[in-house]
C-alpha cells in the first residue's frame, strides 16, 4: 500500500488551532495547507479483497458498511457479488462466506441478543431483507421491503425501523421480520444524491428524511404522521435530505442538500434556527457540539443553540461521507483523501490515509477498532494507535 501525500485546508473561526508541528499552525482567517499523510490516529492492520479483482473483476465499485464484533473478533461484510463474508478481526483470515441470490450494496446491521449471540440484517439490491446468524451466516428470516436499504437500521425494543431508496420507512418485528407498518413520501422527480437518511428515535417518535427534501416524524407504534416539514424550498437541482437526523435534548437537527441545516423542536417540528450551507450530506453530534459534512469537502463545527460556526475545515479533494464523532475525533471517508480524522474541538487535521482508491463508504467504529470498505472492493481494518502490519 502506497500512502500518498495529502493536504487538508483548515480554518479556525475562533482562536488559534493548536499546532500539530511548529509549521502546521492554522491561524484564524488564514487557511493553510496541512500535510497529515504520515500521521496515524488509527493504524492500518490488514486489508482483504472481498470481490474478484484484475481480469476476473465483475463489480465496478463496492458499496456498504461492514459490522464489527469485537467480543467475537469478527468483521462481517456484504459484497456486490452476492456474498456475506466473515473475517477475523485481528488477522483478516476468512472465517466463513455464504452466497445468496441478489447482490448487496448495503450496511451489515449487527444486533446482540439476550443470550450474547449476534445477528445481522442485510438487504440486497432487490429489497429482500435477511436476518443472519453472524456466527455462520445462516438465515433466521427473510422479509420483502420493496426496495434497497443503504443506511443503517435502528432497533428499538423488539422493532426494527428501516428506510429504503423507495422513499419509505418500515417497522419490522425483530423476531420474525413481519412488517408492522409502512409509510413514506412520494419519490422525488428532481435529481438526488443519496436519497435518504437512517431512522432516528426521538422519544416515542421515529424520524426519517427522504429524497423529496422532507423530514417526517412518525409515531413509532402506529406509523401515524405526527408532523412533517419541507427542508428543500429553493429551486435547486438536488433537493434530497440524505443526512441522517441527529436528536439531542428535545431538538432535531436535519439538513437538505440544497438549502442547509435546520434545528427543529422534536415534538412539533417548529423551526428553532436555520443555517445556509451547501451540499450537506452528513451530521454528527458530540461534546455538546453539532458537526456537518458536505459533498464538496467541508466540515463545520456549529453551536447547536444558534447554528453559528465554530470552525471550518476543507479537504483538498473528496466529499465527507459517514461523518462520525468518537471520543473527541471526527472520522469519515473522504473520497480520494481516504480515511480522514479531524479534531472535534477545532477541526485540526489529525490523519489522512490513502486507500489507493476512493473511500466512498462510511467507516464503522467500534471501541478501538475501525473498518472501512473501499470503492475498489478492499476491506480495511484499523486499530487505534497501532502500527501497520503486513497487508494481504
Amino acid at each position: 500500500m502506497i500512502q500518498a501525500t495529502l493536504m487538508i485546508l483548515g480554518l479556525a473561526l475562533g482562536g488559534s488551532v493548536p499546532a500539530l508541528t511548529p509549521d502546521d499552525l492554522v491561524r484564524p482567517g488564514k487557511p493553510q495547507a496541512v500535510n497529515v499523510a504520515n500521521q496515524a490516529v488509527f493504524g492500518m492492520q490488514w486489508r482483504q479483497s472481498v470481490v474478484r479483482t484484475g481480469i476476473f473483476r465483475t463489480v465496478g465499485e463496492s458499496f456498504g458498511v461492514p459490522a464489527v464484533l469485537p467480543g467475537q473478533r469478527r468483521v462481517v461484510v456484504a459484497t456486490g457479488e452476492g456474498e456475506v463474508r466473515s473475517y477475523h478481526l485481528d488477522t483478516g483470515v476468512l472465517q466463513w462466506r455464504v452466497r445468496f441470490e441478489g447482490d448487496f450494496e448495503t450496511t451489515v446491521n449487527p444486533f446482540r441478543g439476550a443470550d450474547g449471540s449476534w445477528s445481522g440484517l442485510v438487504v440486497d439490491r432487490t429489497g429482500k431483507a435477511r436476518l443472519l446468524k453472524l456466527s455462520d451466516g445462516s438465515v433466521q428470516w427473510t422479509s420483502k421491503l420493496g426496495a434497497d436499504c443503504r443506511e443503517h437500521v435502528t432497533l428499538e425494543g423488539e422493532t426494527l425501523y428501516v428506510t429504503t431508496v423507495g422513499n419509505e420507512m418500515l417497522a419490522l418485528e425483530y423476531q420474525s421480520g413481519r412488517v408492522l407498518w409502512r409509510q413514506g413520501r412520494p419519490k422525488s422527480r428532481a435529481l438526488t444524491v443519496l436519497g435518504h437518511g437512517a431512522p432516528v428515535m426521538a422519544g416515542d417518535l421515529v424520524l426519517g428524511t427522504f429524497s423529496d427534501g422532507y423530514v417526517v416524524a412518525y409515531d413509532s407504534q402506529s406509523g401515524a404522521v405526527r408532523w412533517q416539514r419541507q427542508l428543500s424550498v429553493s429551486e435547486a437541482d438536488f433537493v434530497d435530505a440524505n443526512a441522517t437526523p441527529v436528536y439531542s435534548d428535545g431538538v432535531v437537527f436535519v439538513s437538505s442538500y440544497s438549502d442547509g441545516i435546520y434545528a427543529l423542536d422534536a415534538l412539533s417540528g417548529d423551526l428553532l434556527w436555520e443555517r445556509a450551507a451547501p451540499s450537506v450530506i452528513g451530521l454528527a453530534f458530540g461534546q455538546g457540539e453539532l458537526f456537518a459534512g458536505s459533498a464538496d469537502g467541508y466540515v463545520w463545527g456549529l453551536d447547536p443553540r444558534s447554528g453559528e460556526p465554530r470552525f471550518r475545515t476543507r479537504l483538498q479533494e473528496g466529499p465527507v461521507i459517514g461523518l462520525h464523532y468518537d471520543k473527541g475525533a471526527l472520522i469519515f471517508a473522504g473520497g480520494k483523501s481516504g480515511l480522514v480524522v479531524l479534531s472535534a474541538t477545532n477541526g485540526a487535521p489529525l490523519q489522512a490515509t490513502s486507500l489507493g482508491a476512493r473511500a466512498i463508504n462510511p467507516p464503522r467504529v467500534s471501541g478501538k477498532h475501525l473498518v472501512l470498505l473501499s470503492a475498489a472492493g478492499y476491506l480495511y481494518s484499523f486499530e487505534l494507535g497501532q502500527p501497520h502490519r503486513n497487508l494481504h
